[in-house]
């Protein structure tokens, strides 16, 4: 926007380049240049030391200053030793030992990491024995409430604080704590090792927790066992003892036990019963016996069971707004509990859950912990940090067990690591996400996101024939007759095209657990390298025929039958190994990447051809010579390449130069970069302009401006990212195996 204002500046205002330079400046190297800086280098030499408001040094005929940053040592330390331009540049915060972000530079022009973040457990407080996070309270509108229980003390938190511990005399060990409303709850406790006790507690009476009445059980079983409780509104509870249940009515502040009856009915017998979830539109509890849901609907003191569904695995959280709307079992299965259908893949082996707790009910989102691990369950799947382990960094000294379960409270995830309570980052603030899911369905080929940022993936298992298949989040489906891989997923006016190994496909309907799609067009064209639309009109990349391989690019509109030849790349010559579309400044605009011929004893060449879809120009750009996998290109029209052995090319506009770019880690040790010649397989950019590119062992890398620098390193399998994907600013990799989903910092 700022190009327009050529022509139209206020009077006493000239042009430079896109910048407007107001009264008394000049333009040099298309910088707004003070009368200062010019004088202050007018009788000085070219890298003279020099003051204009601030110290600098004279280049092309006047004082620069800001010089931190501009990627090249300074013949002085203008504001200290210009580590930021030296050897070590900015570094990743992978580099430094942090999981996620970049370092910056300091006005002294040396290297902070103050903006690195890890998935570090932060002490809250401190105490002896084991520890448990018992329950958080949610929907308090002064800040939920956690409990943290050790032996007989109890601490809680509302809003920004921790309170006093309160001793519960005679109580051993708390064993869980009912919410009852956002003031008052029920602590429950062995007293004395032989009987099970309930203090009352209200919070807005005395800040520090006062104990109003206490309850001894007469009823079950000896010595007596806690298998959870569940509020049903502020006036009851129901508890459970393994195989006997107890109801608890409030009448002011005491609290009394009533008999209850329990009518089993097709439900298991003499099976304990644990309780996960009140529905408070009704007086229905929702639990478990074994591996199996049941219902309890309460009348009075009458309880009836009702068996609802064999889950496989031992529930370990149930939930809905209303009804009963979702279950996780043991296994990792989340299920939907109103047609008992997944709601995620299973995961390829059990998860041993311990807990879950709900941070979003929809679209469903889950914290869950598994031994010394703490999981998300978000789009349809479970991610666990990149560190491995969310958890344990060496002030914890080695792998602590999580107790659960856990609190999700001021928009953090709190758990129990032995004797302290701890604080995971905010989840927004999450930059790397890594998945938990494998799929053995096929390697994954290709990943899309729609308009409406739902998430492709195309799975293909080789043999004889092969299988296709299509999974759109969790749920997979088979192509129907589609023996070989899938390239290519474009979505254009909500219809699907899948550029595949033989043709152009279009996708016609899905039904039970199959996808049909049907061969677009004639010809059947060949093996698609790369599938694009601008309006109406479908462009496919093709390449047919054996050595030597005939590549052309193909276009149609969508209400034709027929494709009609648009380039071929016989003409320059060279084989075109992948295209890519985007719109710039308005105007549709195709790139293709194509190697040469192999000429004895000649460097073999390879070309960025532009195509201009509005005027039909098309613009030959030579670059480093390289077997070039993707092309991508960003908004501003800048185009990027990525192939073997490291090899990465970027080329701005008017496309006449292409850089070859860097590809580094740096050694945390020495702190001296060194270049990859890795497989770059894949290169994204996102909404923001923000790029990645993919490697092999899961190496992601970005471009800071210079260089791609790694920023998140192998999780420690031979598995290789294989393919990107972009929406707004959600990233998404697919590896041999299965997906992650890796966010981007929300700003």
């Amino acid at each position: 926007m700022l190009g327009g204002l050529a022509g139209c500046e206020p009077p006493g205002y000239s042009t430079c380049g896109t910048r407007v330079c107001p009264d008394g400046y000049q333009c040099r190297s298309e910088q707004c240049v003070s009368e200062e800086q010019i004088s202050a280098c007018t009788e000085l030499e070219a890298e003279a030391e020099c003051v204009a408001g601030l110290d600098g040094v004279c280049r092309e005929g006047f004082c620069q200053i800001n010089l931190c940053g501009n990627g090249q040592l300074d013949t002085y330390p203008v504001r200290g030793p210009e580590a930021c331009d030296g050897e070590l540049g900015r570094l990743a915060c992978a580099d430094v030992g942090a999981d996620f972000g970049l370092t910056d530079c300091t006005l002294a022009c040396s290297s902070d990491s103050s903006r690195c973040e890890s998935f570090t457990w932060k002490r809250a407080i401190t105490g002896t024995g084991p520890g448990r996070l018992v329950t958080t309270f949610r929907g308090d509108p002064k800040g939920d409430t956690v409990f943290v229980a050790r032996g007989g003390l109890l601490s809680w938190r509302r809003g920004g604080a921790w309170r006093s511990a309160v001793r519960l005399e005679g109580a051993i060990n708390i064993g869980d704590v009912v919410p009852v409303t956002a003031e008052r709850a029920l602590v429950v406790a062995p007293k004395n090792g032989t009987q099970l006790a309930l203090w009352s507690f209200d919070a807005a009476a005395d800040p520090l927790l006062t104990t109003t009445s206490l309850v001894i059980p007469t009823t079950g079983p000896t010595p007596l066992r806690w298998s959870g409780g569940v509020a049903m509104g502020q006036t009851r509870v129901m508890a459970s003892l393994g195989t006997t249940l107890l109801l608890y009515q409030r009448i002011g502040d005491i609290w009394s036990e009533q008999t209850v009856t329990l009518n089993l009915g097709g439900c298991p017998t003499a099976t304990p019963v644990r309780l996960h979830w009140w529905s408070p539109s009704e007086n229905t509890i929702y639990g478990s016996m074994d591996s199996r849901a049941v219902s309890l609907a309460v009348s009075g003191t009458t309880v009836e069971c009702t068996d609802l569904r064999d889950l496989g695995s031992p529930a370990v959280a149930m939930g809905g707004d209303s009804g009963l709307k979702w279950v996780v079992t043991r296994s990792g299965r989340v299920i939907d509990a109103r047609d008992w259908q997944p709601l995620s893949l299973d995961p390829s082996e059990s998860l041993a859950l311990d807990s879950a707790t709900v941070e979003v009910p929809s679209p469903l989102r889950l914290w869950a912990t598994s031994g010394d691990d703490i999981l998300l369950f978000d789009q349809g799947a479970w991610w666990k940090s990149t560190t491995g382990s969310a958890i344990l960094r060496d002030d914890f000294s080695g792998r602590i067990p999580v107790h659960r379960p856990l609190a999700v409270q001021d928009n953090r995830v709190r758990a129990v690591l032995g004797a302290q309570e701890v604080g995971l980052v905010e989840p927004n603030s999450r930059e790397w996400m890594t998945g938990w899911q494998t799929t053995t369905d096929g390697e994954v080929t290709e990943l899309a996101v729609d308009g409406s940022g739902r998430t492709w993936t195309a799975l293909f298992a080789p043999g004889s024939p092969g299988t296709a298949r299509l999974a759109l989040g969790p749920l997979i489906r088979v192509v129907s007759d589609l023996a070989s891989a899938i390239t290519s997923i474009h979505v254009v006016e909500g219809t699907m095209y899948l550029g595949t190994g033989n043709s152009v496909r279009k996708v016609t309907a899905t039904t039970g657990t199959t996808i049909t799609a049907v061969v677009e067009g004639s010809p059947a064209l060949g093996l698609i390298r790369g599938l694009w639309s601008s309006g109406t009109t479908l462009y496919a990349l093709s390449q047919q025929g054996a050595q030597p391989v005939r590549t052309q690019l193909y276009s149609k509109e969508t209400t034709s039958a027929t494709w009609t030849p648009f380039y071929d790349f016989a003409a320059e010559p060279c084989t075109a190994t992948w295209m890519a579309g985007q719109v710039v400044a308005s105007k549709p605009y195709l790139f293709a990447v194509c190697r040469g011929p192999v000429i004895p004893d000649k460097p073999r060449e390879s070309k960025l051809l532009v195509f201009d879809l509005t005027s039909s120009a098309r613009t030959v750009v030579a670059v480093p010579d390289g077997s070039y996998t993707r092309v991508a290109a960003g908004a501003d029209g800048v185009v990027w390449l990525v192939g073997s052995q490291g090899r990465a090319v970027r080329v701005a506009p008017p496309y006449g130069v292409a850089e070859l770019l860097p590809v580094l880690r740096r050694s945390p040790v020495t702190g001296k970069l060194s270049e990859l010649s890795e497989t770059l397989s894949d290169v994204v950019v996102l909404a923001d302009g923000q790029v990645y590119v993919a490697g092999a062992n899961q190496n992601l890398f970005w471009w800071d401006g210079a260089r791609l620098v790694r920023v998140s390193a192998s999780q420690g399998g031979s598995s290789s990212y294989v393919a990107l994907a972009g929406s707004g600013s959600l990233l998404y990799a697919g590896y041999e195996s299965g997906v992650d989903l890796l966010f981007r910092r929300v700003p």
